[in-house]
């Protein structure tokens, strides 16, 4: 009986159209395994959508790949700590007491203007007025009516508004110069020191402080150390709180300016006093003022000096534990997964992982059989092939995985290079050279070869994109195929040895130069993320 079988298997494998279909068959089944094998293992789990803030997550979720995060809410968070950080601009006008006194004397200029017009169009008034002095005619009188007329004049040059009684107590004197060098000592009193409108207005930034700024001012007193009406003023200086204190408001400059009339103007009578002092009082204007145009510019370079917020992301490293509730930073990665094509369904990754491992199997057999020479195989070795393959898949996929496990078990244990050693010593175990050392002692090195320049693209896959197992497993599969192994040693154990030996001298060394490159990618990360970042490119750097 089974001597028939086998003659009607014979039979049917001398037709052409059973191999082709029993070839397809096998290609169906490495597609179908593969669909299963190549899923990556970080990208397996579903990625939680933009509703589950809050929510526990059901599965630990690693990173697939190396990526940057740009975390929007945390750079205009900083950026908004950073204006508020700015203290409030003050602009501190050094000028502030030579324009009241300019404005006082072209006030009192005006006024002696304004009697000698009234002596040229009044000359016998104006002379007998001379003769009878400061004492009261009708003369008087109708000179005081005639500056009352010209009031207006006055308050505009002033640059304020008195009460009738103090400008005609003012033009019954004549606006005299002796009484204009009476509002000297007022003058200096309205200006010793900072004065803002409302004390209240500073209420807002007395507990922080605020930033003096001296201008416009005369240039000489904005150079450093220069002196000017306030003596040595600097052009721009911090206020701290118990200066804030101190600064008067208009209501303290004109109660200071009525005390100092009491005290500096006792030769005056008491009404011509109290007109000098409203005078004064009236023309008096804060030298301190918020400056809000500046106070916004320095604000606005203090955001444009923050950095991007940006989390950097590693292969491998772990998102979020199964059972820890989702943040916002958690959903802000998912969002970069997803764009970045990674939160596939699992039905989009296995289909595509299938669709790409038969290509890869169907072009690369094409081939070799076409222009290799030594490639002719039977239909067994062809299943022999396929089954190497999926075997060989699921041992690495189990050794990665196992592999993780153990590290991040070991995370707690050992810290910083330690731990980076001990990952990179597990992940070493992984054989991603075993298949193609079987293929090489089972077949020849040209079928090694080839069943190699499959397996690597196909790793490649599985391990989330990652390049340098790709190119480990091309570089110590190729040094297991060497064909000359076989002819210098005479045992196959002892060239199983061997070749094992050579795949894993082979395979430390490049693994060690994409781990200078790794190292130099991830160190301008912060100091709280290497361990994460060298876990990942330990993942990237298996060994045998």
């Amino acid at each position: 009986m089974s001597t028939s079988t086998d003659g009607v298997w014979r039979r049917l494998l001398r037709r052409r159209r059973f191999r082709a279909l029993l070839q397809l068959v096998v290609l169906a089944a490495v597609a179908a395994s593969a669909s299963f094998l190549l899923t990556p293992s970080r990208v397996t789990p579903a990625i939680p959508g933009d509703d589950s803030l809050g929510q526990v997550a059901s599965a630990t979720i690693r990173a697939p790949r190396d990526f940057d995060v740009r975390d929007r809410e945390a750079t205009a968070q900083k950026r908004e700590e950073a204006a508020r950080s700015v203290w409030a601009v003050y602009d501190f006008d050094l000028s502030a007491g030579d324009v009241l006194r300019q404005r006082i004397a072209s006030a009192f200029a005006q006024g002696r203007a304004a009697i000698e017009q009234w002596k040229r169009q009044n000359p016998e008034k104006a002379a007998r007025l001379l003769e009878r002095g400061k004492r009261r005619s009708p003369e008087q009188d109708e000179l005081v009516r005639g500056l009352l007329t010209q009031r207006d004049e006055f308050w505009k040059a002033l640059q304020a508004v008195m009460d009738e009684e103090d400008y005609l107590e003012l033009a019954r004197a004549g606006f005299d110069a002796a009484v204009e060098r009476a509002t000297d000592p007022l003058i200096e009193a309205a200006n010793r020191g900072y004065a803002v409108a409302e004390r209240e207005l500073l209420a807002a930034d007395r507990e922080r402080g605020i930033v003096v700024r001296s201008v416009p001012g005369d240039p000489r007193a904005l150079a450093v150390g220069g002196a000017g009406p306030y003596g040595m003023v600097p052009p721009e200086r911090q206020m701290g709180r118990d200066e804030i204190d101190r600064v008067r408001d208009l209501a303290q400059v004109r109660a200071d300016i009525d005390r100092a009339a009491q005290e500096k103007l006792p030769q005056l009578s008491p009404q011509l006093r109290h007109a000098v002092a409203q005078a004064v009082r009236r023309a008096t204007r804060p030298n301190l003022a918020y400056d809000d145009a500046e106070t916004r510019r320095r604000q606005e370079e203090k955001r444009a000096a923050v950095k991007e917020a940006v989390l950097q992301i590693r292969r491998g490293e772990r998102i979020i534990e199964a059972g820890e509730p989702i943040t916002k930073t958690h959903l802000l990665i998912f969002q970069a997964m997803r764009a970045s094509g990674r939160a596939a369904s699992d039905a989009q990754v296995r289909w595509g992982g299938a669709l790409f491992a038969a290509l890869i199997c169907f072009s690369l057999y094409v081939f070799a059989r076409r222009n290799v020479r030594r490639f002719r195989l039977r239909t067994r070795d062809v299943v022999m092939l396929a089954a190497v393959l999926g075997l060989q898949l699921l041992a690495v996929r189990g050794s990665l995985v196992g592999a993780e496990t153990l590290r991040d078990l070991l995370r707690e244990e050992l810290h910083g290079v330690y731990w980076t050693w001990a990952g990179e010593a597990l992940l070493a175990a992984v054989p991603y050279a075993a298949g193609s050392m079987l293929v090489r002692l089972l077949l020849t090195s040209e079928a090694a070869l080839v069943w190699t320049a499959g397996f690597a693209p196909l790793c490649w896959v599985m391990v989330g994109s990652g390049l340098q197992p790709a190119v480990l497993a091309l570089v110590s599969g190729v040094v297991a195929a060497d064909p000359d192994s076989r002819r210098r040693l005479p045992g196959r154990t002892v060239d199983l040895r061997r070749l094992g030996l050579r795949a894993c001298l082979v395979r430390a060394l490049p693994g060690s130069l994409l781990d200078d490159g790794d190292r130099r990618r991830a160190g301008g990360s912060r100091a709280g993320r290497r361990a994460p970042g060298a876990a990942a490119g330990a993942a990237r750097r298996p060994g045998v």
